[in-house]
């Protein structure tokens, strides 16, 4: 089973002893397999929804990933969709005592907390195959597993994963007589000494992976003696990613003729490659990539007339591009020809060879030379490498045109020129690499006119032509037949895009960028079809309009859109909280208005350099790290809450430029009188109602009006004083008017 497999799989299969019998559910192994399903504690994708003792479902033999047959086992597998088995591995599986195949990779078994793997396990007497890979164990791994005499295939590695799995003793693998596939890369092996001597007691292993295990140096004479000797089966080793950090010529592994496959990638070797390397006629796949102390290349690897695969990146120290191909395999036999070439990373130099000095290697594929120091043009004759299907020349110093020509790498996939100085238009014969998925071009200086035949490219992919000095209209008939687009790059040129306001593009994007190119002045209408945007870039590309109503809902994916340093005026999207968005950038544009409620998921948000007014809106989106707000007309308190402080303190000029902002962290207060001014227009226009007011207005005046009357009613005493009262002020008043009559009578 391939040990790149993204899911949970699960093979059972019966001894070929079983051939002969019923092919029938044997209730002792149903049983088991229940046993086995109730220790799943999680099962997302439903793995193990068939396997039940009623309603049908009674037939083990039926069950999904259950497999009876014969000696031969079936080793397709199950994909579940990045699903995978939580919980821990039952010892019921002890009762399946004719089991041979048991497949639990890629799984969450480990159990919690995570415990080593089972040394149960090493009672299942008939296994022949044991694949726990990617199975987060971690301990000691059990020396019990070396019972599994019959075994033929263990793998207990882990992908790209600290070492929580580790053995300090191999010496259990020397019960395995008929192991033929043995893996614990990302299994710790520092303290296991005696590895080569354990791995030397195993004459049937073909595969050996050892990957990332801390394996301790083992350049002794006896084990150079040993383990050629021993290991005459081996055809694959994988010892990359550990620190062997000795000279290349002490290594034992030179002298194992059998091989096919020898992975030493980031391994540290150093010092020359013995020439012993030449003698392995049988090598088809080379990895001596990312060696830090830079081994140096073999004076000749021209015996190799069965290799494949060179990977030579960050290897070598400099050196003639020119004089290291004529060390490669030559005169051989057109069958068998080097297909990938990997030579970044390694500062040669000088210029690229014509085809006369690559005529050995035709049968080229891949060629991969990119991050060097290589100078000078493309020579036009590298185009008659007709079987190329990858080529990758950036990051060097190369210049002149690109080659031209009908055949001229015809048969292209992907073309990688990107970082040169490369000079001159893109040709028009571009349109004949009808091949081409990916065209890289960006960061040289090439000019003109875009070719329109870049649409007839039905199978392209990815375009990137950034960042060169580009010019003219890009127009309909550039996307003419470019269904298959999903990432475009035009940015940085000056360009004018022209479609039509009805244009429905054959393609759908996830990533494009249009920066710096005119796209204006209405906003891009096309853009509302493209529903797989999750990148868009459309800053500084002249749009003088309104946000569409559209924005908000036509990208579910969308995580980074950029539309800054326009001429977008009006207001913010009011449904903006239901962008799924996590990047936002809207500064340096004409915005109005108040800020509506933020998306949820959002992790930065630019609208700086706007004429945003109003409040700061309540901050409800967890995930927020960057809010910049600067040079505004916002106004108010700002909200309280350990969220937009933390951000204050990594961003403490995010609210420069709105005077208008007060309360902490800033020093302006929001005193009363300040509250006033800044918030009473806008809370009286918030909270008055004229109904409410008139209501109350009534209500309080009949209230008052009873509250005399009762009391006056109800209470004698207070009801004579308040007429005695009231008639003192009567005759107060009758008095006052009397005498102020006869006053003026005699006047």
């Amino acid at each position: 089973m391939s040990a790149r497999r993204l899911a949970a799989t699960f093979l059972l299969a019966a001894a070929a002893a079983a051939a002969t019998l019923s092919l029938a559910c044997v209730p002792e192994e149903r049983d088991a397999l229940l046993a086995f399903r109730d220790g799943v504690t999680g099962d997302p994708a439903g793995r193990l929804a068939t396997w039940r003792r009623r309603g049908g479902g009674g037939d083990c033999c039926r069950w999904r990933g259950v497999r009876r047959g014969g000696a031969e086992l079936d080793d397709r597998g199950y994909y579940a969709g990045g699903a995978a088995l939580v919980g821990a591995i039952s010892p019921a599986l002890l009762s399946l005592r004719r089991l041979r195949h048991l497949d639990l990779s890629r799984n969450y078994l480990q159990g919690s907390p995570p415990g080593p793997p089972p040394a149960f396990l090493g009672g299942l007497a008939s296994l022949r195959y044991l694949n726990l890979s990617g199975i987060y164990f971690s301990g000691e791994v059990p020396p019990h597993l070396g019972n599994l005499s019959s075994l033929r295939y263990l793998d207990l590695s882990t992908d790209f994963s600290p070492q929580l799995a580790r053995s300090s003793e191999l010496s259990w693998l020397a019960r395995m007589p008929s192991l033929r596939h043995l893996s614990l890369s990302s299994v710790d092996l520092s303290s296991a000494r005696d590895w080569p001597l354990a791995i030397a007691m195993l004459p049937s292993l073909t595969a050996l992976h050892l990957s990332s295990c801390s394996l301790p140096s083992s350049s002794t004479q006896q084990w150079r003696r040993l383990l050629p000797r021993n290991l005459t089966n081996l055809k694959l080793l994988d010892l990359s990613m550990n620190h062997l950090d000795h000279r290349a010529e002490l290594a034992w592994i030179w002298n194992i003729t059998s091989l096919t496959d020898l992975n030493l990638m980031g391994t540290h070797l150093h010092g020359q490659i013995p020439d012993e390397l030449d003698a392995m006629a049988s090598l088809q796949v080379l990895d001596l990539s990312y060696n830090g102390n830079r081994a140096t290349m073999p004076r000749s690897l021209r015996g190799l007339c069965n290799l494949r695969v060179l990977d030579l990146d960050s290897a070598l120290d400099g050196g003639d591009i020119g004089e290291l191909m004529q060390r490669l395999p030559q005169q051989c036999s057109s069958s068998n020809m080097l297909q990938e070439l990997y030579l970044p990373n390694n500062g040669m130099t000088r210029t690229l060879p014509d085809y006369d000095k690559l005529m050995h290697l035709t049968g080229l594929r891949v060629l991969d030379l990119s991050y060097n120091n290589l100078t000078g043009p493309i020579p036009r004759s590298m185009g008659n490498l007709s079987g190329l299907d990858i080529l990758d020349l950036s990051f060097n110093n190369l210049t002149g045109l690109i080659p031209a020509g009908e055949g001229c790498f015809a048969g292209l996939s992907t073309l990688v020129l990107s970082e040169n100085f490369l000079t001159g238009q893109i040709p028009e014969e571009i349109g004949y690499l009808g091949s081409l998925t990916t065209l890289d071009l960006y960061g040289n200086h090439l000019s003109g006119h875009v070719p329109s035949e870049i649409g007839k490219l039905a199978n392209l992919t990815y375009l990137d032509i950034s960042r060169n000095d580009l010019d003219g209209v890009i127009t309909e008939e550039h996307f003419a037949r470019l269904a298959r687009l999903t990432t475009i790059d035009l940015s940085l040129n000056p360009l004018k895009i022209e479609v039509g306001s009805e244009w429905k593009p054959p393609f759908s994007l996830e990533k494009a960028n249009f920066s710096h190119c005119a796209m204006g002045p209405l906003f891009p209408a096309w853009l509302q079809w493209q529903v797989d945007f999750s990148c868009l870039d459309i800053s500084s590309t002249g749009i003088n309009d309104t946000l569409p109503d559209w924005l908000s809902i036509a990208f579910p994916k969308m995580a980074v859109l950029d539309i800054s340093e326009n001429s977008i005026y009006g207001g913010l999207p009011a449904n903006l909280e239901a962008m799924s968005i996590q990047e936002l950038y809207l500064s340096s544009n004409q915005l109005t208005g108040h800020i509506p409620k933020l998306p949820r998921n959002i992790t930065i948000l630019d609208i700086s350099i706007n004429s945003l007014s109003g409040p700061l809106p309540k901050i409800q989106s967890p995930k927020l790290l960057s809010l910049i707000l600067f040079s505004n007309h916002i106004t108010g308190r700002i909200p309280s809450g350990s969220q937009l402080d933390t951000l204050y303190e990594e961003h403490p000029y995010m609210y420069s430029g709105n005077s208008g902002l007060c309360g902490p962290p800033l020093r302006e207060n929001c005193s009363a009188n300040d509250a006033s001014k800044l918030d009473g227009q806008e809370i009286a226009e918030r909270d008055f109602d004229p109904m409410s007011f008139g209501f109350g207005h009534c209500l309080g005046f009949v209230f008052g009006l009873w509250v005399v009357f009762c009391v006056l009613l109800f209470k004698k005493s207070w009801r004579l004083c308040y007429f005695c009262f009231i008639d003192r002020i009567y005759d107060q008043i009758y008095v006052f008017l009397v005498l102020t009559c006869k006053r003026f009578g005699r006047g």
